[in-house]
């Protein structure tokens, strides 16, 4: 039985920003086509999207009858986001035969979102085009008229370094996809409402248009729990009490709101557990706030009854006897956070909607009938015992809605579309001018193409971060007026979850956390979500996460794997943390063995300062006095250092140690471990060590470049870097 025509959008997004631009992309073409012999009224019929993990099995992409979008960013060193990776394994099997896996048939599109200011710019999108060639597929034709000539065609490639950002790409790539769909699959599809083809960008992004889009989700406002007073913000004309009060009212309803999870936490793949310590390790009168949080799995609260504990296993570790859980070196904890009171408070200031309003969202897997929605919304646990009793806005705006990211221009563009949904109301009590002054603004940041208006965006937006919350408060007019129900539609959610290497051996489970904390030209002090959140939690509060093995994150294999071979471990910073997990687990199974023969490692480890924050330093200089480490250590601001052109860093450590690391990887075959921040750090390791191999080995560069090159295709070198 042959399926019926449907566009399906696949994406893999790490932060979100793919996956934000998928849902536009449904929602564009849920509003500009319908299915022929349909009626006119079932547009969501058209369309699937959804991760490309959760599209399976993988040989049905063949028998797609429609063009399959394919929205993907770059994560790492060149690896796929988390909700990418196993399609990523399936698709680059080895063993799927090449010309023939897919038909000729079979159209796509790649749209990759990326930053070329980075080595693996749209590494991803790049292979994934390639790939899906090379199994038979066909790239759409998307017309490349105003983009780069030399571009594969249906490949569009968004640098957010751009002048003007990811929307530079979008403004050519997306029309020209619509325009091409309606002229390609004229006898599947037929246009649906007042635009004319061709469109354009302006087309799309109009506030007009975009206030006709479908609604992602269906929200139904219920009646509010009776818990006190109706609140509403100033400029409708009521205050609320105090914040006491409001934080007494927020924090009743969370609390009820939470029971109806019994004991799951959010999200549903998540376990509970339970921070046993909270300890800084640096001094409290340094800049920066490091942690080091030590958490135990809390078995008795992980929702037995909602999963079955032998799916948790397999996907989080190993249990032990007493609870615990076992995992391989270089595993990731993944944190879900949750916005700080401070921001919950000032969204229900700002917007005068009282937290007890309760909503009910319908969630269906996928969109076939009028009514539906396209994107399944995320809650945790059994989702039909939640719905039922609704939720609260204050668990919403607390635990679902991101308000402390950086707002996209999609989200400018939704508030300035509300003016064209909102109706008028006769008690007003602000000026039309005001209004009219909101919408024009938020139109401005919502559709900004030109190398000056990205200017103006990245001057309000970008420079002084300004968060989520923030440009609500700047536009209290347009946020007043926004029904609940709404909401959904416009703010980004849910809140992403955050990796750590975990910092110890199994069974304990260590982060190294440093808190992230600076101030803007706004001179209003920044906070990462996470790390501040985990900073805050006490001893004995519950936080919800889940471990994921190092699929792509430090495979130890090599090194483990006898005869074993010594490490070359670079670690500035918190990027030493999965080395200490490492070393202690390499220990420890040598302790087992009662025999201690694995060869010792040698740890680069850099910071600023060896009083203030050198982590770990008792634990290192005791192992290597027991000859089972070589530290080797730079701090960048002790002494004359200071000065700039007098710091010392980890990749000067190498260069002054050139004979040991060429002996390490050239007589004894060690492997190259690298961890740390993202910028500047790998690069300038790699460049130290294709030094050291060219002078030490008697090589060319080209030869030099090849050894290092063959280290990281075999796993001998491999890096993992944050931004």
């Amino acid at each position: 039985m042959s399926r019926a025509f449907r566009i399906l959008i696949l994406y893999g997004s790490q932060t979100g920003n793919a996956r934000t631009i998928a849902e536009r992309l449904a929602l564009h073409a849920c509003r500009l086509f319908r299915l022929r012999n349909y009626p006119a009224d079932c547009p969501a019929s058209l369309i699937h999207v959804s991760s490309a993990d959760e599209y399976q099995p993988l040989h049905e992409l063949a028998s797609e009858p429609g063009p399959v979008i394919f929205i993907c960013s770059t994560t790492g060193c060149g690896d796929p986001p988390d909700n990418m990776a196993a399609f990523w394994r399936k698709i680059m099997n080895v063993r799927l035969p090449e010309g023939c896996t897919f038909p000729i048939s079979l159209r796509f599109v790649v749209l990759g979102i990326g930053d070329s200011s980075y080595k693996h710019y749209n590494h991803v999108a790049k292979k994934l085009y390639r790939r899906l060639v090379h199994l038979g597929a066909s790239p759409l034709p998307v017309s490349l008229a105003l983009a780069d000539k030399t571009q594969d065609i249906g490949l569009g490639l968004a640098d957010d370094s751009a002048p003007e950002g990811i929307i530079a790409c979008m403004q050519w790539f997306i029309p020209s996809l619509w325009n091409t769909i309606h002229s390609h699959y004229s006898t599947s599809i037929q246009t649906l409402g007042t635009l004319s083809f061709p469109i354009t960008w302006d087309d799309l992004e109009n506030p007009e248009f975009v206030a006709s889009l479908q609604s992602r989700f269906v929200v139904r406002c219920l009646k509010k729990h009776d818990t006190g007073p109706n609140t509403v913000n100033s400029v409708n004309g009521t205050q609320f009490e105090n914040d006491k009060y409001l934080t007494e009212r927020i924090e009743a309803l969370l609390q009820h709101d939470n029971s109806l999870f019994k004991g799951a936490p959010m999200p549903s793949r998540a376990l509970s557990f339970v921070v046993v310590s909270n300890e800084r390790l640096t001094p409290e009168d340094y800049f920066q706030d490091t942690r080091l949080i030590k958490l135990e799995l809390e078995v008795k609260n992980c929702g037995q009854s909602l999963w079955n504990l032998n799916t948790i296993w397999n996907r989080v570790g190993t249990p032990c006897p007493d609870g615990s859980l076992k995992f391989l070196p270089g595993s990731v904890f993944h944190v879900q956070p949750t916005n700080s009171l401070e921001n919950v408070l000032a969204f229900f200031t700002i917007t005068g909607i009282d937290p007890s309003t309760r909503i009910r969202v319908e969630v269906l897997r996928e969109a076939q009938r009028p009514g539906e929605h396209i994107v399944p919304f995320p809650l945790p646990g059994r989702l039909s015992d939640v719905l039922s009793d609704s939720i609260s806005m204050a668990w919403l705006v607390t635990n679902y809605f991101d308000l402390n990211c950086l707002p996209s221009q999609f989200f400018f563009s939704n508030l300035a579309a509300t003016h064209f949904r909102r109706k008028q109301v006769a008690s007003e009590s602000v000026s039309a001018e005001r209004i009219q002054m909101e919408c024009e603004r938020l139109n401005e940041l919502g559709h900004a193409c030109t190398a000056e208006a990205m200017d103006d965006f990245y001057d309000y937006v970008t420079r002084p971060r300004r968060r989520i919350v923030e440009v609500l408060a700047d536009f209290p007019c347009t946020a007043a007026f926004i029904p609940v129900e709404s909401w959904l539609d416009i703010l980004p959610g849910p809140i992403h979850c955050r990796p750590y290497s975990i910092a110890s051996a199994a069974p304990t489970i260590e982060l190294l956390i440093a808190v992230v904390s600076f101030r803007t030209r706004m001179l209003t002090l920044r906070q990462g979500l996470a790390t501040t959140f985990l900073a805050r939690c006490p001893v004995g509060s519950r936080i919800s996460g889940w471990i994921s093995r190092p699929v792509y994150g430090f495979d130890f294999t090599y090194c483990l794997t006898p005869p074993t071979h010594p490490c070359i471990l670079v670690g500035p910073g918190t990027g030493v943390a999965p080395f200490r997990a490492f070393i202690w687990y390499q220990l420890s199974r040598a302790s087992d063995n009662g025999v201690f023969s694995t060869p010792p490692n040698v740890l680069f480890f850099g910071c600023r300062f060896s009083k203030k924050d050198f982590y770990f330093q008792k634990e290192w200089e005791r192992l290597e006095a027991e000859g089972r480490l070589k530290l080797i250590t730079a701090f960048s601001r002790d002494g004359r250092a200071m000065v700039a052109k007098n710091r010392t860093y980890v990749q000067h450590r190498i260069l002054e140690n050139a004979g040991l690391v060429w002996s390490l990887l050239n007589e004894a075959g060690a492997s190259v471990y690298v961890a740390g921040n993202a910028k500047a750090m790998p690069a300038a390791v790699r460049e130290s060590l294709v030094e050291v191999v060219r002078d030490c080995g008697n090589m060319t560069d080209l030869e030099a470049e090849a050894y290092i090159s063959n280290l990281e295709s075999s796993g001998r070198y491999q890096v993992e870097a944050w931004t």
